[in-house]
């Protein structure tokens, strides 16, 4: 194996946000059986730094669910795809007449515009000090690379989702339960795995990529080894090739390394 791409929240991430020792060493080792490591998540750089100071070393980053491509700690992108301004447009002006709550991300920063218990949640969790936003004339319609809607699953059914087909370049996703995402139709994990790949010369049935939800699918089927987490949803784990053992709370992603890397099965 050259390349182990992972997905953070419900994946490397215990429930609680930390990352176990364990798992930081076994992830620092892979140098020395040069393996590249990769982290592919919805958050942006500045929001998973506390992270990335925990391994020392150069890594690709798949940002904004495959919006973005960085290398760390150079900053060098190598791929991104914003949200065209007229979509953006279209779901923040649908969002506003709704009153519902949502984020975006712009310029690299996130905004939010009302401030609500799950808003705050969120902000809480993003390791980013957010910028509010009093009127919706103050946004970058050119620049937002993510939109998110603090939609719950269940609570699909009480709105027309309908309204958003008419969207030209934009992909709906959820990356959780209850997060509804706004990314260009551009942008997926498995394309900026590719993207990964393609930079570092590495080939599919070299790379391993694990992860738990739904925007997670398009990389675990890219890679040669697909892994679900065993708290992943059943969509997940009908697409890959190994389900831990493991859930996120107990070293998943540790198990992977142990099973496929350094005890080299595959």
């Amino acid at each position: 194996m050259k390349l182990l791409c992972v997905d953070l929240d419900g994946t490397l991430l215990k429930n609680d946000k930390t990352i176990s020792v364990e798992q930081i060493e076994a992830i620092n080792s892979l140098k020395k059986h040069k393996v590249i490591f990769s982290i592919s998540t919805g958050r942006p750089t500045k929001g998973i730094k506390k992270y990335l100071d925990l391994f020392n070393q150069k890594m690709p980053l798949s940002l904004f669910n495959g919006s973005l491509v960085e290398l760390y700690p150079s900053g060098e992108v190598l791929y991104e795809c914003k949200l065209i301004e007229k979509d953006a447009r279209f779901i923040i002006n649908h969002l506003c007449d709704l009153s519902v709550p949502f984020i975006l991300y712009m310029n690299g920063d996130l905004y939010y515009k009302d401030e609500n218990e799950r808003v705050f949640n969120y902000i809480k969790y993003s390791n980013l000090e957010p910028i509010k936003i009093s009127n919706i004339d103050e946004i970058d319609f050119k620049n937002i690379i993510k939109i998110i809607w603090f939609l719950n699953k269940d609570e699909e059914k009480n709105y027309d989702l309908d309204v958003f087909n008419k969207l030209e370049s934009t992909t709906r996703i959820r990356s959780d339960f209850k997060f509804y995402e706004f990314v260009n139709s551009s942008a997926s994990k498995g394309k900026t795995l590719k993207i990964i790949q393609d930079y570092y010369n590495i080939k599919d049935e070299n790379t391993i990529a694990i992860g738990d939800e739904e925007n997670d699918i398009s990389m675990i089927k890219r890679a040669g080894i697909g892994v679900a987490m065993k708290n992943a949803r059943d969509t997940v784990k009908a697409v890959a090739d190994y389900i831990t053992i493991n859930d996120n709370e107990n070293d998943g992603v540790l198990e992977v390394i142990n099973k496929f890397i350094k005890k080299g099965d595959i």
